[in-house]
């Protein structure tokens, strides 16, 4: 992905470094967090049933706030998430215990935790991931894992040619887009990042690039937050290829204000 105007070569680096030190983190916590409280977790109107250590769910601030404070849940050891899925509550599980997912069932999510942590390796399963990583980084903006944000991002940018797949890509986006408040940075450097660099593909590919920009143009006028990043992209591209100067216009895309 191309971030303000060059190259950006440390993306992968610094997606690995977030995964290994939360692995890092979740192996201090194994050696005493399996003697932790476990709790049962009820998820999505399928009930199915979760179980995890306080431990590892304290990673989060807000199951945290849950297992600690003075609700209901911390008493009774049960945690109803009924607005939740449990394919994607199985991955942040998998993520808070083993700091990385790998691989994502869409099929069977009834593993609980204990058990996601012995299928942490193998090779990803991209087709089926791709349509479940907008939900979990929507899900870890909820319980405010940001760790977890910063490693879908990367796991996007793996999965997504978006050269090849620029309307999975923008369906992708729009899903996030509508349930991340403005302030979310992160994704919205990356989806800034990620649409120049798809503008700067379809150069010289005609049929492309003019579905790319009716793309484009049916998300500014469903308006909001997507809608005016997209804009500014535009703004940005016409002005640098109208520029001799090709480093000083994406500089106004790193203010999010």
């Amino acid at each position: 992905m191309t971030k303000y105007g060059s190259a950006d070569s440390d993306d992968q680096e610094w997606g690995d470094s977030v995964a290994w030190k939360r692995a890092e983190s979740s192996s201090k916590i194994k050696k005493s967090g399996f003697a932790s409280r476990i709790f049962t977790i009820t998820v999505g109107v399928e009930k199915v049933v979760f179980a995890a250590h306080e431990a590892y769910l304290s990673q989060s601030p807000v199951f945290k706030k849950m297992c600690n404070g003075k609700f209901e849940e911390s008493q009774t050891l049960q945690i109803n998430l009924p607005d939740d899925d449990p394919t994607v509550i199985k991955v942040v599980l998998q993520y808070l215990y083993a700091g990385d997912f790998s691989d994502i069932d869409v099929t069977d999510p009834k593993n609980n935790a204990m058990e996601i942590v012995a299928n942490t390796t193998g090779d990803a399963q991209w087709y089926e991931m791709i349509e479940v990583l907008p939900d979990i980084y929507i899900t870890a903006d909820k319980y405010a894992i940001q760790d977890l944000k910063t490693v879908v991002i990367d796991k996007i940018t793996s999965c997504i040619d978006i050269g090849a797949q620029p309307y999975s890509f923008l369906i992708m986006a729009k899903k996030v887009y509508t349930a991340i408040p403005d302030s979310d940075t992160e994704f919205r450097s990356y989806f800034r990042g990620s649409a120049y660099d798809l503008l700067v593909l379809t150069e010289g590919r005609d049929k492309m690039r003019s579905d790319v920009r009716v793309c484009f143009d049916e998300c500014i006028y469903g308006g909001g937050t997507m809608a005016t990043d997209i804009a500014d992209v535009l703004c940005v591209f016409y002005k640098k290829y109208s520029n001799s100067d090709e480093n000083s216009s994406w500089e106004t895309l790193v203010d999010l204000d």
